[in-house]
């Protein structure tokens, strides 16, 4: 497994995540991209009506995946795109998670907790074999870390909730390439096993808000801190955080000393 990066803005809602510890689920459908977790991506209307007709399809796919959490990290920590945008022109920091952890998250919760990497397309997908490479990979709770080698062509898509989910899954995996395609992004997804488990879940500690879910995570998942140059967190924030995880023992800066580099150094 590997260090994966999410990009946090200089707000109090980044305090609070960080501070007490858990990742906050977006639902899909309060996402930034009016196509995400779209049963449009479905173009085929012949396979739409047969995924609804024959599969068990719900045929408000769109309402059913716009419940989904979606929490989002990316493969690198010095995407110029990612400071800019979500961490507010370098005004935020850069957190970096040992991956490995979250299969202790969908065992902490019994939970079942895809995790995927983005699907990049030009055009909405086929899901014929031109597509088969591009495989999510899953967290089971009873399974750890699982390599599903599913090609998602017509008749491959079973009439059971599982089944159905795992399209959901590559579904909500699935963004342009254009506009999003330089994220690089990997994304946890918190399914049906959250959005239909509330009482027991809150009990445990997942607190349900209404445009999503927080899921406490392991302090030891935590390894790199990187304060953007324009930081505007405040210093005390920044020392809770190294005093809050055990693995921190030292923060990083980046630094635009060189045109269009941008460094990360210790500090």
């Amino acid at each position: 497994m590997s260090v994966v990066y999410k990009y946090y803005p200089p707000t109090e809602y980044t305090k609070d995540a960080l501070l007490n510890g858990y990742f906050f689920f977006c639902k899909a459908k309060s996402q930034n991209d009016p196509f995400e977790a779209s049963f449009k991506l479905v173009n085929n209307p012949i396979f739409r009506d047969y995924l609804i007709e024959k599969c068990n399809v719900d045929p408000n796919a769109d309402q059913v995946m716009g419940n989904y959490g979606i929490c989002c990290f990316s493969k690198e920590k010095n995407n110029k795109h990612l400071w800019a945008h979500y961490a507010a022109n370098y005004s935020g920091i850069v957190v970096g998670y040992e991956d490995s952890f979250f299969e202790q998250i969908a065992n902490n919760f019994l939970i079942r907790l895809p995790y995927v990497e983005s699907i990049y397309v030009n055009q909405c997908p086929t899901f014929d074999n031109e597509y088969e490479d591009l495989i999510p990979k899953y967290i089971y709770p009873e399974l750890g870390p699982e390599g599903l080698p599913r090609q998602l062509y017509l008749s491959d898509v079973k009439t059971d909730q599982k089944s159905c989910d795992e399209f959901f899954i590559r579904l909500c995996s699935t963004k342009e390439k254009a506009t999003w395609g330089n994220e690089k992004e990997l994304r946890l997804l918190a399914c049906r096993d959250v959005t239909e488990q509330k009482n027991r879940l809150e009990k445990r500690g997942v607190e349900f808000v209404e445009n999503g879910y927080k899921i406490p995570f392991p302090k030891d998942c935590v390894q790199e801190i990187i304060i953007g140059h324009n930081c505007k967190l405040d210093r005390s924030f920044i020392d809770a955080l190294k005093k809050n995880y055990p693995n921190i023992q030292t923060l990083y800066k980046t630094s635009p000393e060189i045109p269009f580099e941008i460094s990360i150094t210790s500090i």
